[in-house]
């Protein structure tokens, strides 16, 4: 068995990474980062992750990881999906009309738009967040699956 680096530049590079983390504090980063990919914070989710991984000293690499599951592609459908989560939560019902694209450079339309946004925020805030909580949940179960064999593989304990 190798001794372990705990001095120069990778030593540096193993405590700035947390590589000696245990799976489930491993699979606890990776979980945040989900988390943070689905939440509703649009545009702030690589900000997001590094702080949160600085702030909790996590595995930096796992948190940024799990900020990048949900991808640009697959944004729009998972936040409609969760907009959609949100009403069912809220015991609400959308009262989105149909869009009539023709008209899209009159007032009525952007009026229109404007406020169907209005009625659009908070379930996709509460749904967005019941599917964050979920996928980091399930993502810390997974990962903390896949970890631990090799974990102990590798002569830890766990």
């Amino acid at each position: 068995m190798k001794k372990e680096e705990t001095g120069g530049f990778r030593g540096f590079l193993r405590q700035l990474l947390h590589l000696g983390d245990s799976p489930e504090r491993t699979a606890l980063a990776f979980s945040v980062g989900v988390f943070l990919s689905f939440s509703p914070f649009i545009g702030l989710h690589t900000a997001l992750a590094i702080l949160v991984a600085f702030l909790f000293r996590l595995n930096r690499v796992a948190v940024l990881i799990g900020a990048y599951v949900n991808t640009p592609w697959t944004f729009a459908p998972v936040a409609s999906f969760g907009t959609a989560v949100g009403f069912y939560a809220l015991g609400t019902e959308s009262r989105l009309s149909a869009i009539q694209w023709d008209t899209m450079l009159s007032e009525t339309f952007w009026q229109q738009m404007f406020s169907d946004v209005d009625h659009l925020l908070l379930p996709f805030l509460v749904g967005n967040l019941i599917l964050s909580l979920l996928a980091g949940l399930i993502s810390y179960l997974i990962m903390r699956r896949i970890l631990l064999p090799h974990h102990r593989r590798k002569g830890g304990v766990g």
